[in-house]
C-alpha cells in the first residue's frame, strides 16, 4: 500500500501523487511545473520577503522560538543566512515558503502554517486520491452498529454490500447492562513524525522574519504542515495504523486525521487503551497520554470537537453535540468579527469552526451561515446590511442549538414525504404526499401560496417563482409534519434540482430561499429528524397532483387519504417576507431593480419590512 515506502524514503512536495488502493482515485492536476516553478523561483523569493503578513511583526519573535524548539526536535534544520540555503539543498533554484502564526481556542494553542500555497510548491503537485475520512457522522454511525449489534443478540448477523453474510454471537461475559465507554487517541505532532524525501528538500525552505527585518531559513526535515503532499500521503500512514488497530487488535476504532475515536465496554477499556498505546509506542508514534487530549475512557468522550455520550449507547441511545465551548468561541469571534470591520482572516477562522459544527449528525442548521462565511472569507461578500442580518441571526441561533439523540427503533423504515409546487396563470399552489411505513399513515395535503406572499415573490425576485413555490411545499411539509418526524430518518423527494440542491448546500442565489431555508433547518431541529434529500422525476412524482388541487386523481394503489387544505400560521409566513437589497440589472443603464438570480452575491436580503 505504500505506506513502508512513505516512512522509508519521506515524501515528495512536489510531482504526481503515487496512487495507492487505500483510497479511491479521483485526479486533481497540478496547475504549474517542476520547470516553470524553478524558474520562477528567485524572483518569487525576493517578492516574498519584500512583503509581509497580517501582524507578522506582532508574531516575529514567537515563530523564532518555535522554530528553534523544532530544530531541536530534528524537525527542521537551522537557521541559515540566504547565502548558506543554497549549499544545504544542492540547488540555487530553491524555493521558500513564509511561515505564520495562527492561536486557536480559548486556550490560544499556538499552530505554526507553512505556506506552500504561496510559495506555488503546492501548485506542483498533482493528487490522485479520494480521501474518505471518518468524520462525526461516521462515528456516529459505528457506535450506533454496535449498538445495534448488542441489541440483536445473542446470535450476531451482519449483511455486507457483498451479499455475504457474517454471523457470530455475543460473549457471555457481555450483559444487557454492560457499560460502554468511549475516547480519543490522538498522535502528537503527527506530521512532524513523517520525513520529507531529500529530493524536495529544496522546496521545503521555510523563512521567517527577524524583528531586525532580517531572514532566517530552515529546511524542512518532516512534512510542513501547509504542504498539499502531507495532507494525502499522511492519511495514507493514518488509514494503516487505523488497519492494524482494527484487524490485528480488534478495536472498535475510526481514524480522522491524526485522531482515532475508539468505543470499549468498560471492563475491557483499559487493556484496549494499554493495547493500542503499545502498538503507537513499539512503532515509534508519539502520542498523548494525559492532559486534554489523553483523557481516558469515560460514558462521554469528547470525538472530533464533538461530545459523544455513550453511557445509554447499550440501550440503544447515543447523544452527540457540538461541545459547548466551540459553540461560545465561535458567538465571541462572531462579535468580534463584527467589531472588526469583516477581517478576512478572522472569517477563515469562524467558516472552519461553523464547517465541524455543521455536519450532518449535529444538524444543518448552522450550515448556511457557514457559506456565509466562506464568501467572507474569500472577499466575495462585504460586511454590509444584509450580511449583518445573517450574523444576528446566527448570534441568536448557536444558545438554541441542542444535543441530538439517535435511537435505535425496533423499525428503522424511514419515512416518506413527496413535495411539489405549481406556478400557473400567476396562481402558486403546493402540496405533498407523506407516507409512513412504520404506523401505514399515508396523506396528501395541499394549499395556496398566500398572495401577499407570491406578490412579494414576484416584486423582489422576478416573473418566474416556480423554485420559490417548490422551496415553500417543503417549509410546509415539515412544518405539518414535525410531530410525525419526531426522531425519524425522512427521505423527502422533490422534483426541482435548484431547490434539491439549495437544500443539500444551504445555500442559494435567492434571497427567499435562504430565508425558507432558515426556517426548514429550524423545524428539522425542532423535530429532531434526520431528513435526507433526494430527486423524483416530474411525472412520478405523486405530489404532483395535490400540488394542483387534484388529490382525486392520485393512484388508488397508494392508498393516500386526502387530508384538505393546509394554511402555515401568521408567525411562519411573515418570516419570509424580507426585502432584498436590491441592485441594479446586468446590461441595465441603471434603471430598475434586479433579479436576485442576478444578483452576485448567495445572501442578497436585507431588514425585513410589512408584508
Amino acid at each position: 500500500m505504500r505506506v513502508v515506502e512513505i516512512m522509508m524514503k519521506g515524501v515528495d512536495l512536489t510531482g504526481i501523487e503515487p496512487e495507492s488502493p487505500l483510497f479511491a482515485r479521483k485526479f486533481c492536476p497540478a496547475s504549474t511545473t517542476e520547470p516553470v516553478l524553478e524558474k520562477a523561483a528567485v524572483w518569487r523569493r525576493r517578492r516574498l520577503m519584500g512583503s509581509s503578513k497580517e501582524d507578522a511583526a506582532l508574531d516575529s519573535k514567537r515563530l523564532q522560538e518555535i522554530s528553534r524548539e523544532e530544530v531541536s526536535s530534528g524537525f527542521l534544520k537551522g537557521p541559515f543566512d540566504y547565502d548558506s540555503v543554497a549549499p544545504q539543498v544542492g540547488s540555487g533554484d530553491w524555493s521558500m515558503s513564509r511561515r505564520f502564526l495562527l492561536r486557536q481556542g480559548e486556550e490560544g494553542k499556538e499552530r505554526v502554517i507553512d505556506d506552500l500555497k504561496e510559495s506555488c510548491v503546492n501548485a506542483c503537485y498533482a493528487s490522485v486520491s479520494k480521501l474518505d475520512l471518518h468524520d462525526v457522522d461516521f462515528v456516529s454511525a459505528l457506535f450506533l452498529f454496535v449498538a445495534k449489534l448488542l441489541q440483536s443478540g445473542p446470535v450476531l448477523r451482519v449483511c455486507l454490500a457483498s451479499g455475504q453474510e457474517l454471523v457470530g454471537h455475543v460473549h457471555e461475559s457481555v450483559r444487557a447492562d454492560s457499560a460502554l465507554q468511549a475516547r480519543c487517541l490522538d498522535l502528537s505532532k503527527a506530521y512532524k513524525q513523517v520525513p520529507v524525501a531529500p529530493s524536495s528538500h529544496k522546496r521545503a525552505v521555510l523563512g521567517v522574519r527577524a524583528n531586525e527585518g532580517a531572514w532566517e531559513f530552515y529546511v524542512c526535515q518532516s512534512l510542513p504542515f501547509g504542504a498539499s503532499a502531507s495532507v494525502f500521503e499522511f492519511n495514507k500512514i493514518a488509514r494503516a495504523l487505523w488497519w492494524i488497530l482494527v484487524v490485528r487488535y480488534n478495536i472498535v476504532v475510526a481514524n480522522y486525521f491524526d485522531d482515532y475515536p475508539m468505543l470499549a465496554f468498560r471492563a475491557t477499556a483499559t487493556s484496549v487503551d494499554k493495547a493500542a498505546s503499545s502498538l503507537l509506542t513499539l512503532l515509534g508514534w508519539s502520542h498523548a497520554q494525559t492532559g486534554k487530549k489523553g483523557a481516558p475512557f469515560s460514558q462521554t468522550a469528547v470525538v472530533l470537537g464533538a461530545s459523544f455520550n455513550v453511557s445509554l449507547l447499550n440501550a440503544g441511545k447515543l447523544t452527540v453535540e457540538n461541545k459547548p465551548e466551540r459553540l461560545e468561541r465561535i458567538v465571541k469571534l462572531v462579535k468580534e468579527f463584527k467589531q472588526s470591520e469583516g477581517r478576512k482572516s478572522l472569517a477563515s477562522s469562524i467558516h472552519g469552526l461553523l464547517n465541524y459544527a455543521s455536519g450532518f449528525v449535529l444538524g444543518l442548521a448552522l450550515k448556511m451561515y457557514t457559506n456565509v462565511f466562506a464568501g467572507l472569507a474569500a472577499g466575495k461578500l462585504a460586511l454590509e446590511e444584509h450580511v449583518n442580518r445573517r450574523l444576528d441571526e446566527l448570534l441568536e441561533l448557536l444558545p438554541r442549538q441542542c444535543p441530538r439523540c439517535i435511537q435505535i427503533s425496533t423499525d428503522e423504515r424511514p419515512c416518506v414525504i413527496y413535495t411539489d409546487g405549481a406556478f400557473e396563470a400567476s396562481c402558486a399552489t403546493w402540496g405533498y404526499v407523506f407516507l409512513d411505513p412504520a404506523s401505514n399513515h399515508r396523506v396528501c395535503k395541499h394549499g395556496w401560496v398566500p398572495n401577499h406572499l407570491r406578490d412579494f415573490w414576484l416584486r423582489t425576485v422576478g416573473e418566474q417563482i416556480i423554485a420559490q413555490t417548490e422551496m415553500y411545499a417543503v417549509v410546509c411539509a415539515l412544518w405539518d409534519l414535525q410531530e410525525r418526524m419526531m426522531d425519524r430518518r425522512v427521505l423527502l423527494f422533490i422534483d426541482n434540482e435548484s431547490c434539491r440542491f439549495a437544500l443539500i448546500k444551504r445555500a442559494s442565489r435567492s434571497s427567499a430561499v435562504l430565508d425558507m431555508l432558515k426556517v426548514i433547518g429550524e423545524l428539522e431541529a425542532s423535530a429532531k429528524a434526520f431528513v435526507w434529500f433526494e430527486r423524483v422525476a416530474s411525472f412520478t412524482n405523486p405530489a404532483d397532483w395535490p400540488s394542483r388541487l387534484d388529490s382525486a386523481s392520485l393512484p388508488g394503489e397508494l392508498g393516500v387519504k386526502d387530508g384538505g387544505r393546509l394554511d402555515l400560521p401568521e408567525e411562519v409566513w411573515r418570516r419570509l417576507t424580507r426585502e432584498p437589497r436590491l441592485g441594479t440589472p446586468r446590461g441595465s443603464g441603471g434603471g430598475g431593480r434586479a433579479k436576485e438570480e442576478e444578483a452576485p452575491l448567495s445572501c442578497e436580503t436585507a431588514d425585513s419590512v410589512a408584508p
